[in-house]
């Protein structure tokens, strides 16, 4: 009976451990080789685009600084393509043949195109720079160029959803493993029941009562004595070294529910890390925000507030999924990550995208941000990740949408970009977290479905509040209407330009 059960058993490990391992390596290559390849396909795109309206802005305006797209693309689009051929897997020759062609269409292009018409534009002939530009040869040359990455980012595209179709083969055939072994298992539970309720009778009656005396009495401290037959003295000791694991189980979880009650001064440290002072003093600006968090919850809401080496603000607004210290730290991670890269002058979308790859270890984890860059002469410019809209608001009346510029923050990674508008001395921004957009009222009806917009708008004209007065006053109204407004954290965010502003 028990070499049957080892063999079951040595038998389910294996094939389980080989089904395990072959979805592993296809997750790997999925997540280390072929996410990574399609996000620098699509970036290479981009490249290519840069690199032809540089070169056209050079020849319409002759100024060599507007030629920085096409040198900013010529570099992004050489890296992009060491990186395909160092991230590609070597066992995809078809893949590599690819980069390799869209580098050669990228050369022809460079060389027989954007670099004589530069030259033309230096050399004072603008003129058949333009025409080099316009001419057959050039439209082909650039039109190869853009096929061959267009192919590839295709081919990649093709590969990796084959890799995610062969993941959820192996996937599938783990849970036939699974549900054999289990099935196995049972099997084997059942009879070894059956055998032992035929072999083993009066014997253990003295062993039952030693272990009701244990358990209905609560006294676990009392040792379980073994008896009778070797079969059963052996079981005896075997209860009696579960019954000591049990006593050390508890004591260990006396100690934890201890240590949980000393883990307060950690939590609030964590909540001290992702907030900081209402009123935040940039250069030209106007700011104020607000956190509440929710009632004995740690949750991974945070805002902040980055002067940029340039001297423009930019403002973070993030939602972290989940509550409690994990989504605390990874909060305080997201943050820390963000706030040092703004600071660096590296640009949002950039900082975005490399802030995702904290997310890499935890794949149930999510985040969604917001960041707005006032600029104090009259502009923003935003990126935003999976969060809600930010609404820049007139005393006029009308409401801008800052809509979404990709996808949110997760292990998936992804692509974002950054857009501008216009800023008004009289526009108010607001950037908030769906605390406050999602609480219901009496009726059920969740402040984001009540005109929302209608109400701030309403607000925004008839008070001419500063952020610092405006901010509380929208609170105060929420949570007058809402019934559940310690469901969960509540962030809101308030800035315009300060009265002395340039604009």
């Amino acid at each position: 009976m028990a070499i049957a059960a080892l063999a079951v058993f040595v038998l389910a490990i294996a094939v389980v451990g080989f089904r395990f391992t072959e979805a592993r390596q296809v997750a790997h290559t999925v997540v280390a080789e072929l996410q990574p390849a399609a996000d620098d396909s699509a970036q290479l795109l981009l490249s290519f685009s840069n690199m032809e309206r540089g070169v056209r802005t050079y020849v319409l305006n002759e100024q060599a600084g507007s030629l920085g797209d096409y040198n900013r693309g010529v570099l992004s689009s050489e890296a992009l393509l060491a990186d395909l051929r160092e991230t590609l897997p070597s066992d995809q020759p078809a893949l590599l043949a690819r980069v390799d062609s869209t580098a050669a269409a990228r050369t022809t292009w460079i060389d027989k195109v954007a670099k004589p018409t530069i030259a033309a534009v230096r050399a004072g002939r603008a003129q058949a720079g333009q025409t080099l530009l316009d001419s057959d040869m050039a439209i082909s040359a650039f039109a190869l160029l853009q096929a061959e990455g267009t192919a590839l980012d295709s081919a990649i595209d093709t590969q990796r959803n084959q890799a995610f179709s062969d993941l959820q083969t192996f996937t599938d055939k783990l849970a036939v493993a699974l549900l054999v072994t289990a099935l196995a298992f049972l099997i084997l539970m059942l009879v070894g029941a059956w055998l032992l309720r035929r072999w083993v009778l009066k014997p253990l009656d003295d062993l039952r009562r030693q272990l009701r005396s244990v358990g209905s009495e609560g006294d676990h401290e009392r040792p379980i004595i073994a008896s009778g037959p070797p079969e059963l003295y052996d079981a005896g000791n075997d209860a009696e070294q579960m019954r000591r694991r049990l006593v050390a189980e508890i004591d260990e979880a006396r100690m934890a529910r201890e240590g949980l009650e000393q883990e307060g001064p950690v939590v609030a440290a964590i909540r001290a890390e992702l907030s900081r002072p209402e009123v935040v003093h940039a250069p030209n600006l106007d700011i104020f925000g607000s956190l509440q968090p929710a009632e004995g919850v740690l949750a991974g809401d945070w805002w902040d507030a980055v002067t940029l080496p340039d001297g423009r603000t930019s403002i973070i607004v993030a939602d972290i999924s989940g509550h409690g210290p994990q989504a605390g730290i990874a909060g305080l991670r997201l943050k820390l990550s963000l706030v040092n890269a703004l600071k660096a002058g590296i640009t949002p979308e950039v900082a975005i995208r490399d802030a995702a790859r904290l997310f890499d270890d935890a794949l149930e984890r999510f985040a969604t941000c917001a960041i707005v860059t006032i600029d104090p002469h009259g502009t923003v410019q935003w990126c935003n990740a999976g969060h809600l809209s930010p609404l820049i608001l007139s005393s006029q009346g009308t409401v801008r949408e800052l809509d979404l510029t990709g996808p949110l923050i997760s292990s998936l990674g992804g692509d974002w970009i950054g857009q501008e508008t216009s800023f008004a001395a009289d526009d108010v921004l607001l950037v908030f977290t769906d605390g406050l957009s999602e609480s219901h009222d009496a009726g059920g009806v969740q402040l984001g479905e009540a005109d929302f917009d209608h109400a701030l708008v309403e607000q925004v004209a008839t008070s001419g509040d500063s952020p610092s007065e405006l901010v509380p006053a929208l609170l105060a109204n929420a949570r007058r209407r809402s019934v559940d407004w310690k469901r969960d954290d509540v962030t809101l965010v308030a800035a315009r330009l300060a009265p002395s502003s340039p604009a």
